[in-house]
């Protein structure tokens, strides 16, 4: 078991990607099957176990900070698998407040003794949203090309929420106030 820091969308940028999710998945481009209970985010940290939990009044606190933002998903990305597939993404373009909370959420990590794993520490975070867990490299062109038709996708971030997977099962939601 895992938690995860996760941004969610606003209900119609959610409901674009959850489209294009479902896309990819009914054109047989995604061989992974649906986890129940995730929702299209980009995540901001990961730790084992709860950790998390011993910290959540200062994870209230810090978020309360936190507004609104635009984001446009506007670049098709790709991790490579273990397996030979790949996992595909759409990644938001450079974004200043994205960046700073990403900084400040890991100095209260790092001074609460939070040990998160190295791919969501700033140094190495790559910001993005999955479309697909496991695309074959045989059907790499089609899901571009339809994800590609997509874009940009214009949005906002309006919700911080703390995950348990799996499953998966949200522990702290903190609904952003403010205007993008």
């Amino acid at each position: 078991m895992h938690q995860v820091i996760e941004l969610h969308f606003d209900d119609a940028t959610e409901q674009q990607l959850f489209e294009l999710i479902e896309k990819l998945r009914s054109a047989g481009l995604d061989e992974s099957k649906a986890i129940p209970g995730v929702r299209p985010h980009i995540t901001l940290a990961s730790s084992e176990g709860r950790q998390l939990d011993s910290i959540q009044s200062q994870l209230t606190n810090l978020f309360s900070r936190f507004h609104p933002i635009a984001v446009q998903l506007s670049t098709v990305g790709l991790f490579p698998k273990s397996n030979g597939n790949l996992v595909m993404y759409l990644g938001p373009a450079a974004n200043l407040s994205l960046c700073g909370w990403h900084s400040e959420l890991f100095r209260l990590l790092d001074s609460e003794g939070t040990k998160c794993f190295d791919f969501t520490r700033p140094e190495l975070a790559v910001f993005h949203s999955t479309l697909s867990h496991d695309l074959p490299k045989t059907k790499l062109r089609d899901a571009v090309d339809i994800a590609i038709s997509r874009l940009p996708i214009l949005g906002r971030v309006t919700r911080v929420v703390v995950v348990e997977y799996l499953p998966a099962r949200e522990k702290i939601a903190f609904e952003l106030d403010g205007d993008a």
